[in-house]
């Protein structure tokens, strides 16, 4: 008997019987055949009152209906002891008790309640309850009755709509519950269950029904991750949750890591049948495969697909500056941006400042939102070291402190400096040229703005090789690109000062000069040539280019020529090299190329050439203290000569004193000796390339005949009288000459041409030195200048010697005097004041 459902007559039973305990305690005990207190119109329930252990007691029976009491009559048995009530009507309702009396004893039975039913309904239960059961899985409906106890069950299956196959003989009440081993697809179907009891008469139920689901296919389990979405780092609280696909219930949950068929022991009790699998805090060793399956009963759903379950280090904050400079100036606008690997909307930020958190919105200037922090208008509080962490969202782990970002404040305006590469050089029209602006310091992040000619008034920059504009490129120059250039940085809304400013100069484009710089275009075999390109300004900025009769000729054509930067040499000049050559400069930076040159022709000859060797011997003979010149000369229009002179031998080289000409060509002689007589060569350089000896010349040297200067006056007349006659003449012959004489290196009148020359006293023409040489019209021309004679000193010595030897023999030397002038004869005795006192 249920308590709830006999709770209101187990009150007043006990209501009754506490009344009533104060006279006996109750012997009696009431039972009910069938027992229970359900029963069923038309069924016979016999009511039968007992005494333990004691005899003799007459039975009195009662009934209570809404709380009146009424006796019963109609007993049966011995004393009245049984009750019978046939067949049970609605009537019979309510609460029976029968009372014992022996003498003046009076013993009192238990309640026992009947409740009439119009007919009991079978129901059947199915364990497990799942709608669907799964094949090879046993499992049991139950037939159950409400109301009533003691009966007796049968089964069947609904094989047509109007027909049954009965799965039990008879109906018995072993028979409550049906058992369907292993089931089978063919077990699906509509259960029927009835039960049964008393025989006197036999009453029915009615028939409960239950349509069973056998699936063919084995049950699916499902693995899910229940506790977050997003990344799982170590320390989290992380559930799985198992289910099998489908209604179907009843199930006992296994879990499995990395390896099916190894059960993991599950600390999780949230769940009594193990759906859920909970790590309380995870590990890197909790990453892996997981699986799980259903257990009911003896059998087993498949495994479910693995889930991977990845659990990772807790990311470390990365903070950034978004405006990517840490060097703040006044009214600067700042970003920090805090990154944590992973779903960035699973985390909370915190920021901090030199060690200390900030607040979500410290003031008007600063303000956190999520992982940004943005600083408005930089000051004085904003210097420092910013750094930044992530809580997650969940609550249950933070991320370490990242690594510090220091903002600087500076509060002088920067002034960017402005750069241009003019180490090249000029800059020429069609050059690439680029201007450099920078900021100098830590600071970064700037955008570059730029001006020409003016301030104010920004220029379009088409130079994309920067994104930050820092280069202002001109792809092509042109002269209107020349003038003052200026550039200044901006950042948000924050501008530098304007640079210093540059001026920028563009010029036209050399023409290419090209220049022998051996002078001469007709070559001989082997001989080196050197060819100069020369272009205006500077050539260090410039590459040349040459050129062969249109053609381009390689740096390095041959062993015999090569091109080093702006001079071409041919080493040793061969038939591959006649032709026009020209050049041309191409800038370093490989920009822009000058025009070509004008040509220079080269033409090469093959015979070494011999020079000619000529001597003006028109005049003749050649004489002694003569200037003579030797020519040299190549012929052709070859030049650049330089010419070389030997004597008697070939290969000893005379040194040439004459700089009348630079190349050497004349050979001159001012005073010719009779040493310079002989054989002489020359021959041609240029450069390291030599002609041939010229044929020898032979040069013959002659004497000049001398010219003899004498006293033509006697001893006597020289002491008596007051002239002195002087003769010129000239030695090996005396026809033909004409005179010149000289007093004091000064020539005398031409009228004074004669042989002799008398100089007479006075006006001091005494005191001068007289001289004289021979002229004619023929070979030789003219004399040697004679000796020069002094009269006055003439006059002295005669003195000198007649005072020396006295009057007597004065007179007597004057005698022999006479004769030996008379004997040696006039010429040889006047030749020279110091031959006189030979004739004495």
């Amino acid at each position: 008997m249920r308590l709830c459902e006999t709770f209101p007559w187990t009150y007043f039973t006990a209501l009754v019987y506490l009344s009533r305990s104060a006279e006996s305690w109750p012997q009696a005990w009431l039972t009910a055949d069938p027992p229970g207190s359900d029963v069923l119109l038309g069924e016979k329930v016999t009511l039968t009152c007992r005494f333990s252990g004691s005899e003799g007691w007459k039975y009195i029976w009662t009934k209570e209906t809404n709380g009146a009491i009424s006796q019963l009559l109609g007993s049966s048995g011995q004393d009245g002891e049984t009750y019978i009530l046939q067949p049970v009507m609605k009537t019979d309702q309510g609460h029976y008790q029968c009372s014992g009396q022996r003498g003046s004893e009076v013993s009192y039975s238990n309640y026992h309640s009947l409740r009439v039913h119009d007919v009991a309904q079978a129901v059947i239960r199915q364990n497990p309850p799942a709608p669907v059961w799964f094949s090879g899985e046993t499992g049991t409906l139950e037939c159950d009755i409400r109301g009533g106890s003691g009966w007796r069950y049968s089964w069947a299956k609904r094989t047509t709509q109007t027909g049954l196959q009965h799965l039990t003989p008879q109906s018995t009440e072993a028979q409550k519950n049906y058992i369907v081993q292993s089931a089978k697809v063919s077990d699906s179907g509509e259960y029927i269950c009835q039960a049964e009891r008393g025989s006197d008469p036999v009453i029915q139920s009615q028939p409960g029904s239950l349509h069973l689901n056998v699936s063919g296919e084995k049950p699916e389990a499902v693995t899910t991750c229940t506790s977050h979405e997003g990344e799982t780092y170590t320390g989290e609280r992380i559930s799985l949750s198992c289910r099998v696909r489908g209604a179907s219930s009843g199930w006992k949950y296994l879990w499995y890591k990395d390896r099916q068929g190894t059960e993991l022991s599950n600390p999780d009790n949230s769940s009594t049948d193990g759906s859920s699998y909970t790590i309380i805090s995870a590990a890197l060793s909790h990453s892996g495969q997981y699986w799980c399956r259903a257990q009911r009963g003896s059998f087993y759903s498949q495994y479910s697909d693995p889930l991977q379950v990845h659990i990772h280090d807790l990311p470390q904050a990365l903070l950034t500056l978004q405006s990517g400079w840490t060097d703040l100036f006044p009214t600067e606008r700042v970003t920090l941006r805090c990154e944590l690997q992973g779903d960035s909307t699973q985390w909370e930020y915190k920021w901090y400042r030199d060690g200390q958190e900030l607040p979500a919105d410290e003031s008007d200037s600063s303000r956190a939102e999520r992982n940004i922090y943005m600083i408005h208008s930089d000051g004085p509080s904003h210097s420092g070291k910013y750094q930044c962490s992530g809580r997650s969202t969940r609550g249950s782990v933070s991320s370490p402190i990242s690594d510090p970002v220091t903002l600087t404040l500076h509060w002088e305006i920067p002034k960017p400096e402005l750069s241009f590469d003019s180490s090249h050089g000029e800059t020429y029209t069609g050059e690439r040229i680029s201007l450099i602006c920078r900021v100098r310091g830590a600071s970064s992040g700037w955008k570059y703005l730029w001006y020409k000619d003016r301030q104010g008034t920004e220029l379009s920059n088409p130079d994309n090789s920067r994104t930050d504009g820092s280069s202002y490129t001109i792809i092509s120059a042109a002269l209107s690109h020349s003038g003052q250039y200026w550039c200044r940085a901006q950042r948000g809304s924050f501008y530098s000062q304007y640079s210093d400013p540059l001026q920028v100069d563009i010029h036209d484009l050399p023409q290419a000069l090209l220049t022998l710089q051996s002078e001469w275009t007709d070559l001989f075999r082997t001989e080196r040539v050197t060819l100069r390109c020369e272009l205006q300004g500077d050539s260090t900025q410039w590459e040349y280019k040459w050129y062969r009769d249109g053609q381009e000729l390689p740096a390095d054509e041959s062993d015999s020529s090569r091109a080093e930067r702006n001079i071409y040499m041919i080493h040793s000049a061969g038939p591959s090299h006649p032709g026009k050559y020209q050049c041309s400069g191409r800038s370093t930076r490989g920009t822009v190329s000058s025009p070509i040159s004008d040509p220079v022709t080269l033409t090469v000859h093959y015979e070494i050439p011999k020079p000619e060797l000529s001597f003006d011997s028109s005049h003749g003979e050649t004489y002694t203290g003569e200037r003579i010149s030797l020519s040299c000369r190549v012929r052709g229009a070859s030049s650049g000569w330089k010419y070389l002179w030997y004597k008697d031998r070939q290969g000893t080289e005379l040194s040439n004193p004459d700089n009348s000409r630079t190349d050497g060509s004349s050979y001159t002689i001012i005073s010719a000796a009779l040493s310079h007589s002989g054989q002489y060569w020359c021959r041609a350089q240029r450069g390291s390339f030599y002609s041939q000896y010229s044929d020898p010349l032979q040069v013959d040297i002659h004497v000049y005949p001398q010219a003899v200067l004498a006293v033509d006056t006697g001893f006597l007349q020289i002491l008596t009288k007051d002239s002195l006659t002087l003769r010129c003449e000239v030695e090996g012959s005396s026809v033909g000459w004409s005179y010149t004489w000289y007093a004091d290196g000064s020539q005398l009148p031409e009228d004074q041409d004669g042989q002799t020359f008398t100089v007479r006293s006075g006006n001091g023409s005494y005191h001068r030195e007289y001289r004289c040489r021979g002229n004619r019209t023929e070979e030789p021309f003219y004399s040697t200048i004679s000796n020069g004679l002094v009269p006055n000193i003439i006059i002295s010595q005669a003195i000198e010697n007649v005072s020396r030897i006295g009057v007597g023999s004065a007179v007597m030397i004057l005698l022999s005097i006479i004769l030996m002038l008379e004997f040696c004869g006039r010429p040889r005795c006047g030749t020279a004041p110091r031959h006189m006192a030979d004739c004495t």
